[in-house]
């Protein structure tokens, strides 16, 4: 798993404080996000695998698939869309989407 940091808000040029969006906060250093990617295999129940990439509150960032369940890489060399994610979020609402955990080639 790899570490995602958000937006480090940074000082402005022309007093010492830190601008987060529209606000100023005096002062702090604010961070927006901190947390962990996960790259994770789901099957449909059609069979069909899909790569999804979401991070650690849940919140789905992309969908690589359909995939091969015998042919799979490291889920790390997949380039995610967008796309599928409302389809995605649907089917796992729907619960016809399941995590798997598959052995992967080298």
């Amino acid at each position: 798993m790899e570490r995602a940091i958000g937006t480090l808000v940074s000082p402005s040029p022309a007093d010492s404080e830190w601008k987060t969006g529209n606000e100023m906060v005096p002062g702090r250093h604010f961070l927006y996000f901190i947390g962990v990617v996960m790259k994770a295999f789901w099957q449909h129940e059609n069979g069909q695998v899909y790569a999804v990439d979401s991070d650690s509150f849940g919140n789905i960032r992309g969908v690589a698939g359909p995939l091969e369940l015998d042919d799979l890489r490291d889920p790390g060399e997949y380039h995610y869309r967008r796309a599928l994610v409302p389809w995605l979020v649907k089917s796992i609402t729907q619960r016809s989407l399941r995590r798997i955990n598959p052995a992967i080639k080298r």
